[in-house]
């Protein structure tokens, strides 16, 4: 908690000191106006216009005001921006009409051309509005996001505060609301399982409220490029479009960078999780560099039209811009789907190091113009996170873990933990092992806390490419089937679920999705009255993948928690580590004659195994979902929650299946928390 508190300070100052542009009212345009023209006119001859003291500058100005605006609101204005009185103001109007000069004369107040300041004043006015609407339609690019995410902490705190209410919002207009918009993928089931195009282009497809809120905002920016523009006579139309891009992009610059950070406090206060602050982070990029692109577009437009394109890439600010547009554009080309799951390590270095470009080309460019404040804003938020990122490594210190292989599908890898370092259920952790040359590499994965050491927590880590099939290799090559290697961990991340409101939970994963619901069930079933049922479903391919969990499974044993685990392919040969009588002493017969399995000796191992996990039952085959969710549905006696983390395509049909069942329940609440973590 503490992480988010320090957090919030952060962006609260970097908001602050980004705040640099201020409304203009016509009143303050007006004088500045007189100002302005009074200075160019006559430099050097009058001084500060707001002394008293200084009767012919006080006087010129008062002269100006008085005879070109005729105005009490212009009058107000100046003198409460120069903090001097009324009378003061008529005395020294009074005085100049009988001293004005036309021509400078040291010690005497000059006038200006009425018709020259109206002039001078309709310019500035033009250019005063659009500042104004830029800083309107600024805050209001961040108010959006602000709403979104309020009404969200409403509905997640509820849970907490006014658990009741949350149970009792089952109607049909509740449930066609988070039917059609809180909870279902965008179209019909792809969410987390990534949609393909051609060959090598992938996407994950948001959810339908995440892409509501994207659209919603996507609306907007385009809504406020169109409306409120103001031309000068003579200015090229594009530099005023480009002038609105420009300011619409740098307000937009905090959320891009605060919603990808680790230590985000915005995923404690609305219960979002980091998958979903990708997704906005992700959009919010594109819709940037779309703004950088009109931006750059237009004023490359208004150079060319006017002949001093090759000029003005001889000034330092504007070479920095292209440097900015270069750099935005490497970003986002070297974002694709495709790239960032072949080349994870290579996109994330690429990736720091382009947005490092980006933000300082920005900064240069934005300096020209007076908007650099917002650039400091988001180096702030961007280096307070990576602030607290060494903060988490330097308080868990390099610890040493053991790293063992187990069904030749997993990684174990044990690690002592100082005793305040405490995990929760449900968290995860960025563990770097420190070995050649991947130890500035940061995978996150889930942790659960020992179950037979004190002061350890344990990492179970499904073997695949990259860093973790190195290890296995390494692993592989010991005599012990173990390793020790250094490590360092960054943690621990994520939030508590309110499951424990729900009469019924629901837990439904698959594969290496177990350890984080494990630990949810678990701590559920300590705390959990005997009126709650807890229900831990388990899709497993192979009777073998039950031994890198095994401990942990029998130390459910004593608990309330109900546990179905489903092997969906039985027949395959197993290479257990129990006592070697233990082992099968001949191959199950294929899938396709599993009918006759019954008249075959029955596996000693299985046997073995089923004994010891007696209270589990075990279901050989794949699970027909959608019946199981109905049944868990109906047989629960009030309020279910269902609590899944698995293979996307199985997680895309647990969200669909919800979807449509609380369309179809009204006499209890179903709600659906998703654990799957798209990186």
């Amino acid at each position: 908690m503490k992480y988010n508190h320090l957090s919030v300070l952060c962006f609260i100052i970097s908001v602050v000191v980004a705040a640099g542009p201020t409304i203009t009212h016509q009143s303050e345009t007006a004088y500045e106006t007189c100002e302005e023209l009074i200075s160019s006119s006559f430099p050097g001859t009058l001084g500060n216009y707001c002394l008293e003291s200084n009767q012919p500058a006080l006087g010129s100005m008062a002269l100006c005001i008085v005879q070109s605006f005729n105005k009490t609101g212009v009058t107000k204005r100046f003198l409460k921006h120069c903090k001097i009185s009324r009378a003061s103001f008529d005395s020294a109007y009074l005085n100049a009409t009988k001293f004005v000069t036309d021509t400078p004369k040291l010690g005497y107040p000059v006038s200006v051309s009425k018709e020259e300041v109206l002039k001078e004043f309709t310019s500035a006015l033009v250019s005063d509005n659009n500042k104004n609407w830029h800083l309107w339609y600024g805050i209001a690019v961040i108010g959006y996001w602000i709403v979104i995410m309020l009404i969200s902490s409403i509905f997640h705190w509820s849970y907490f505060l006014f658990p009741s209410v949350v149970r009792g919002l089952h109607g049909p207009i509740s449930n066609k609301f988070r039917s059609y918009l809180t909870i279902p993928a965008v179209g019909k089931k792809h969410h987390t399982h990534h949609k393909s195009f051609l060959r090598y282009l992938h996407c994950s497809v948001p959810t339908r409220f995440e892409s509501v809120v994207i659209l919603g905002w996507f609306i907007l920016i385009a809504a406020f490029h169109l409306s409120n523009i103001y031309f000068m006579e003579g200015k090229p139309r594009g530099i005023n479009i480009g002038d609105r891009s420009a300011n619409l992009l740098v307000y937009s610059l905090s959320l891009l960078i605060i919603f990808p950070g680790r230590n985000n406090f915005l995923q404690w206060i609305t219960g979002w999780s980091y998958s979903r602050f990708l997704a906005f982070h992700k959009w919010i990029a594109r819709i940037v560099f779309l703004l950088v692109l009109i931006h750059a577009g237009c004023e490359t437009q208004s150079l060319v039209s006017i002949n001093t394109y090759t000029e003005a890439l001889k000034v330092p600010h504007i070479r920095a811009g292209v440097a900015g547009v270069v750099s935005i554009s490497l970003l986002v080309g070297s974002s694709f789907s495709f790239l960032r799951r072949s080349y994870y390590e290579l996109f994330v270095l690429t990736h720091i190091l382009l947005a490092i470009a980006f933000i300082a080309s920005g900064w240069i460019h934005a300096k020209g113009f007076g908007f650099e404040n917002f650039f400091l804003a988001a180096t702030v938020i961007w280096g307070f996170d990576r602030i607290l990122r060494l903060s988490r490594i330097f308080a868990f210190g390099i610890q040493p873990a053991i790293i063992r292989v187990i069904a030749d599908e997993t990684l174990k890898v044990t690690v002592t933990r100082p005793k305040y370092w405490k995990p929760f259920p449900g968290c995860h952790a960025y563990i770097y092992f420190l070995q050649g040359t991947c130890f500035w590499q940061s995978h996150p994965f889930t942790i659960v806390d020992s179950i037979s050491e004190d002061n350890t927590i344990t990492f179970y880590i499904k073997i695949k490419g990259g860093i973790t099939h190195s290890l296995f290799r390494k692993v592989s090559r010991s005599l012990t089937n173990s390793t020790e290697m250094k490590v360092l961990v960054e943690g621990p991340y994520n939030h508590i679920l309110p499951l424990h409101i729900f009469e019924s939970v629901v837990f439904l994963t698959g594969g290496n999705g177990i350890p984080g619901l494990y630990a949810q069930a678990l701590d559920l079933a300590k705390i959990a009255n005997q009126q709650q049922t807890i229900k831990l479903y388990w899709i497993i391919r192979n009777y073998k993948s039950i031994e890198w969990f095994y401990p942990e499974l029998l130390k459910l044993k004593s608990t309330s928690v109900n546990v179905t685990i489903f092997v969906t392919q039985p027949s395959i040969r197993l290479n257990g580590h129990m006592d070697e009588d233990d082992k099968c002493d001949e191959n199950f017969k294929s899938h396709s004659e599993y009918d006759d399995y019954a008249d075959h000796k029955i596996c000693k191992y299985i046997l073995k195994l089923k004994e010891r996990l007696s209270f589990i039952t075990f279901e050989e085959g794949r699970p027909n979902i959608p019946m199981l969710m109905a049944n868990e549905i109906s047989e629960s006696r009030g309020s279910i929650a269902f609590n899944s983390c698995a293979h996307p395509q199985l997680a895309d049909e647990i969200r669909y299946i919800v979807s449509q069942e609380v369309l179809k329940t009204t006499t209890k609440r179903i709600d659906l928390f998703e654990q799957v973590q798209t990186w």
